[in-house]
């Protein structure tokens, strides 16, 4: 199951690669925003400013995604757009690899698992970002790679690991502190869910009581999420809120 999973994303990279790179030859790719991102890495190596598209504009006039340094050295040895229409390929392509991952560390079996990241792989959504209406490129893609990683690692305990992945993803795109911050909000509500109603009573199809178990189903511990208390996720909430405000 695994190994269809992944054969798909490999073939899914491969197509997704030259679907880029067929457009891009035919001059269908928008300067926007496969162009203007692309610019500010190879301004950058160039030593035309710190991720500069122009001198007229800030450095992230219109994204926050300090994270494009980090392509500096690729660009700098190729010095070519092929370097992120890889880049982008394999991001979405290893996305369904692991969501399958992700799948299996949530406990479901193998089949189910490959089922699911055969679905992340197959959905339009993650196929039309590839060209995104001839938009090309965009970092923002590096984000879901990144965020299924956090996600491995928060099902797994791994909390630092989770923690830096959610930091780096940040800073490919500003939405990603959006995105973390309502991840946030739903696990402290599912903590206070289960503080206050935790020991009511539903009686189920066969009129017999139980009890809700005031235990995170995510994390195990009574009062957790994730393995987090309550104040962490609300702490992550507000740090994810008040920084979206700052860099937008």
């Amino acid at each position: 199951s695994g190994f269809v999973v992944l054969a798909s994303s490999l073939a899914l990279a491969v197509w997704w690669y030259f679907q880029t790179v067929f457009y891009y030859d035919r001059y269908l790719l928008g300067f926007n925003d496969f162009g203007h991102f692309t610019q500010r890495i190879a301004n950058t190596a160039n030593g035309n400013g710190f991720l500069l598209e122009t001198p007229v504009l800030p450095a992230f006039w219109d994204h926050f995604n300090p994270a494009l340094v980090l392509l500096v050295p690729l660009w700098s040895v190729f010095e070519s757009v092929h370097v992120v229409f890889v880049l982008q390929a394999v991001s979405l392509a290893a996305s369904g690899w692991l969501a399958y991952r992700l799948a299996l560390a949530c406990e479901l079996s193998q089949a189910s698992s490959a089922c699911v990241g055969m679905a992340f792989l197959l959905q339009p959504t993650l196929g039309q970002m590839n060209l995104a209406y001839t938009y090309g490129w965009h970092p923002v893609t590096f984000a879901i790679p990144i965020l299924l990683i956090a996600l491995i690692g928060l099902r797994k305990g791994q909390v630092a690991l989770s923690g830096v992945a959610v930091l780096l993803a940040m800073t490919v795109e500003e939405g990603v502190f959006v995105v973390v911050g309502c991840f946030a909000a739903s696990c402290a509500i599912q903590i206070l869910i289960l503080r206050y109603f935790g020991d009511q009573t539903q009686g189920d199809k066969a009129g017999e009581g139980k009890k809700i178990s005031q235990e995170s189903q995510n994390g195990g511990k009574s009062g957790q999420c994730y393995g987090l208390g309550l104040n962490v996720w609300l702490a992550i909430f507000i740090a994810s809120a008040g920084g979206f405000v700052l860099v937008y």
